[in-house]
């Protein structure tokens, strides 16, 4: 992991207490840190491991490998630094376990949003023992979803059980209140913030535990999942005990909002929260800013930072389609050069690379399998035999272009949690990448077929071999070559000798009693100049050895 320590005037501050922080520029204020963070370690040895894009199996991979680095290096706080829009629910559940194994063997966590942490960065946000909070982020949103698709209500539960049962074991372990989380995942869930007057406590409640600690009334109740014979099932929260009826009350103003309208949130959409709200109804703990906000919030003067290796950024921005295309393209016109040129030449080594780009950065992140790699592989094997053993096209060539069309397609597309189905949306725009990369390749050999003789560079990779004239029967002068005497249709038998003129790979040309013929070799190339014999006459392919 690269590791870069903090460095500057941040560096170098004395730890300044809460009530009484340096002078800063207005533009800049310092680090906000509300009454109540003394529980957070001061002076600690702290490591700042961030989740950057969308999050994959390989985001979990590489953020393990970093916080390890981190732990056995000696930090005693890892800072999990997120911008993140989401991404796949078994990765964010991963990142959140480990998180809270942290924390269970000592190394506490805090979850810096900078700048927003939608979907499965909540959900990572949630399992750190902190949150704070860049001025101007956000985080929330969390419902599952699968891109182009709309789920049904049991696909639905189904995908919210894992991900609720989560939160509520991170607003357990952490002391957040589990219903923000709730509204994040599903509508219908109003919010309140409620205070007690005895004790100063405030938290966050849904609209059944507001009736009972508020209003003083019995729990709403419910048939609608009930047995028709079955007793009624009260909606209740268990943080809503028999001694808090009644005893609560609304919050309508705060430290951070002026005013709190009630309920804060009506369940009309998946809640979301900036960096105000979230302090005011008591996620986040803090506004931190930058890394010199970060020190002087945590009074501590050793910072480093374990970012990804340049490996695993360069991986998953090849991943992109775009990106995936343009190598598709090289690949293709570059073997399509190899196969004029003598041996292996650089467009060949070129076309290789092109190709263990475009396979491997997706298998290296995730986003590919192995039966993948192995569907490509099989539709260029394929395509091989049919082309340089079997003559003609049927087939085999037929079925190795759809094997290796599909596992381009393939590649480097995300599937759905919990299946290895790819998502639709992606799926049709890998396609669509795929199918306009075949397109421009075929344009752009096209062209190198009509001109690659003339081409600067590109001349260099054709055999040029003057062509003495032959004498036409008895008399002098060269004889007219028509384009039946090229294909040499109806003058060319089994058995029949010549010699090769252009060099078979393994196409080509020989001359066979004074006519140039189009020939092709069993898939081996023969040099200019060697003996050749007739093996096989099917139309216009003439075969030989």
């Amino acid at each position: 992991a690269a590791l870069t320590a903090l460095g500057g005037a941040a560096g170098a501050q004395d730890p300044v207490p809460p009530a009484a922080p340096p002078p800063r520029p207005a533009a800049h204020p310092p680090a906000t840190m509300p009454a109540g963070m003394n529980a957070l370690p001061t002076g600690a040895k702290v490591g700042i491991v961030r989740i950057d894009g969308r999050i994959y199996r390989f985001t979990f991979e590489s953020f393990k490998r970093r916080c390890d680095k981190a732990v056995a290096d000696g930090c005693n706080l890892i800072v999990v630094e997120l911008d993140t829009p989401g991404g796949f629910l078994n990765a964010s559940l991963d990142i959140s376990r480990y998180i809270k194994s942290l924390s269970a063997q000592g190394t506490p966590t805090l979850a810096w949003i900078n700048d927003h942490a939608y979907s499965g960065g909540t959900v990572v946000a949630a399992a750190c023992n902190w949150i704070v909070m860049a001025p101007s982020s956000v985080l929330g949103d969390c419902a599952p979803i699968v891109e182009g698709q709309s789920l049904a209500p049991t696909e639905r539960a189904k995908a919210l059980s894992p991900l609720l049962e989560d939160f509520r074991e991170s607003a357990t372990l952490n002391g957040y209140d589990f219903p923000l989380f709730d509204a994040m995942c599903q509508l219908g869930i109003k919010l309140y913030l409620v205070e007690n007057p005895a004790t100063g406590q405030r938290k966050v409640v849904d609209e059944s535990d507001y009736r009972w600690m508020v209003l003083g009334q019995a729990p709403v109740e419910s048939t609608a999942n009930a047995p028709a014979a079955g007793p009624i099932v009260p909606e209740t929260q268990p943080e809503a005990t028999p001694a808090d009826r009644g005893h609560w009350r609304l919050v309508t103003r705060g430290q951070y909002l002026s005013t709190i309208h009630e309920p804060f949130h009506d369940g009309k959409t998946l809640l979301t929260l900036n960096q105000n709200r979230a302090l005011q109804f008591g996620l986040a703990k803090g506004i931190v800013r930058d890394q010199a906000d970060l020190a002087r919030f945590l009074h501590t003067t050793h910072i480093v930072r374990y970012d990804q290796m340049w490996v695993e950024g360069v991986a998953y921005w090849l991943t992109q389609p775009w990106v995936k295309a343009i190598l598709l393209v090289i690949a293709m016109v570059c073997f399509y050069l190899e196969l004029h040129a003598p041996g292996i030449s650089v467009p060949g080594i070129l076309g290789v690379l092109a190709l263990v780009l475009l396979l491997g950065a997706p298998f290296l992140i995730g986003l590919a399998s192995w039966w993948h790699l192995l569907l490509v592989l099989a539709g260029f094997v394929l395509l091989f035999i049919e082309i340089f053993i079997t003559p003609g096209f049927g087939i085999l060539g037929i079925t190795g272009l759809i094997c290796m069309f599909a596992g381009l397609i393939l590649v480097g597309v995300p599937t759905a949690s919990n299946s290895a189905l790819p998502t639709m949306p992606s799926l049709e725009w890998s396609a669509l990448c795929v199918l306009l990369a075949m397109i421009a390749a075929g344009v752009i050999m096209f062209f190198l077929a009509q001109h690659l003789g003339s081409l600067p560079l590109f001349n260099r990779l054709i055999l040029h071999h003057a062509q003495p004239a032959e004498p036409a029967l008895a008399g002098a002068g060269p004889a007219p070559l028509s384009g039946a005497d090229v294909l040499g249709e109806g003058r060319i038998a089994v058995g029949d000798e010549g010699e090769v003129v252009a060099g078979l790979k393994p196409t080509g040309q020989a001359r066979f009693g004074g006519q140039l013929v189009d020939v092709s070799s069993r898939g081996e190339w023969i040099e200019p100049g060697r003996k050749v014999r007739v093996l096989e006459v099917r139309g216009n392919l003439i075969i030989v050895v």
